[in-house]
């Protein structure tokens, strides 16, 4: 029965994929891909990748060492199709802890079956690895608890540094990863505090140092952003009036003007979290436009009951925080245009929500045996 399920998943998700594939003439390129084929030429030439690419050398890498194996940019596809049957996978195995077999596989669909997600396999971009990696950081750390090996820390933590290196957003799974693995600890909650400080610390450091310098002073920044409010990635798509900024400010007057403007600040906050949750947007059809409506703000609310249902356990506290870190990001920046971010955590929301019809469907399950938060 299992392996005829999974039969099914995967011949639905190879004929989404190549549906989308043939009506979009093969291998998409976006306006970001000529620097990652430039970073990839550099990195394979024994160069710095181009720019912010820095900050996804080990995309850069993929890409590189694709074309030294004469696979080229179809073997980069490959392998980003590959990784999403594997995070589809772990999803699976999530979803049987957390409540059965049924929501593994409802958990898996949702991650497999969503057009919105498979047809980023097809670009040249980092979104595709990224969505997998976040599925796969959370399996890996959810093992690595619960065996409390070394090997399955140091796994856990390969996968993170794989994430960190692909995407920027990356780094955002670096304090959260070490906390996790250091709750295995015996040590008191003022030191795995100072811990959490100290990731912090080195997080931000790396994060600026990936940063290309160009990025604090452009004006698409997130600073300026801020002080036009800004709310959807396109420049001047929309705004919402905000109070104004001295003349010239940059990073150093930020903390001030938050500070004078607390309410206004949250508001631009607070509207970029409800249009990156609500996902509709001008760029898609009214039909895929009303999808959405339909489908996404369901889930979020299935996942949400399961937040509060099975609060006490680790992996949805370890889900709801991976996911608060991204929209938290979202927030202080910018909702893309494309919808794109919300995608990063939508398998993590589809686990969630798995667990909810699961437990609607067949009755509320207690808990698995072992999967407790410390």
């Amino acid at each position: 029965m299992i392996q005829r399920t999974w039969a099914v998943l995967i011949a639905g998700f190879v004929l989404l994929l190549g549906l989308l594939l043939l009506s979009s003439d093969g291998i998409h390129h976006a306006n970001d891909t000529a620097s990652y084929l430039q970073s990839a030429a550099n990195v394979a030439a024994g160069f710095p990748p181009v720019g912010v690419r820095t900050s996804s050398i080990g995309y850069a890498a993929l890409i590189a060492a694709s074309r030294a194996l004469g696979l080229g940019l179809w073997g980069v596809m490959a392998i980003q199709t590959l990784l999403s049957v594997l995070a589809a996978r772990a999803l699976f195995s999530l979803g049987q802890r957390l409540h059965s077999d049924h929501a593994g596989f409802l958990a898996a669909l949702f991650h497999l079956w969503n057009p919105d997600i498979v047809r980023w396999h097809g670009y040249i971009l980092t979104d595709s690895i990224y969505t997998s990696l976040v599925v796969l950081v959370t399996w890996s750390l959810v093992r690595a608890w619960e065996n409390r090996t070394l090997t399955a820390h140091l796994a856990a933590m390969a996968l993170v540094g794989l994430a960190a290196f692909t995407r920027i957003n990356g780094w955002l799974l670096v304090p959260i990863a070490l906390y996790h693995c250091a709750s295995v600890l015996q040590v008191s909650a003022a030191k795995k505090l100072l811990l959490v400080s100290v990731c912090l610390a080195a997080c931000a450091g790396a994060g600026l140092l990936a940063l290309d310098s160009a990025i604090l002073i452009s004006e698409t920044s997130p600073l300026e952003r801020l002080y036009n409010g800004e709310v959807l990635g396109k420049i001047g798509r929309w705004r919402i009036p905000m109070p104004a900024a001295p003349a010239g400010a940059g990073i150093a007057e930020a903390p001030m003007y938050i500070a004078s403007h607390p309410l206004s600040c949250l508001r631009l906050a607070g509207t970029r979290l409800a249009v990156e949750l609500w996902h509709v947007r001008p760029e898609y059809s009214a039909l895929h436009n009303a999808l959405i409506a339909s489908f996404y703000p369901l889930m979020l609310l299935f996942s949400l009951w399961t937040m509060w249902r099975f609060r006490a356990e680790a992996l949805v506290r370890l889900c709801a925080v991976i996911a608060g870190a991204h929209l938290l990001l979202v927030s202080m920046t910018f909702p893309d245009h494309d919808g794109r971010y919300l995608l990063f955590i939508f398998p993590l929301i589809g686990l969630l929500a798995s667990a909810a019809i699961g437990s609607i469907a067949r009755g509320v399950r207690p808990p698995m045996p072992g999967t407790r938060s410390p």
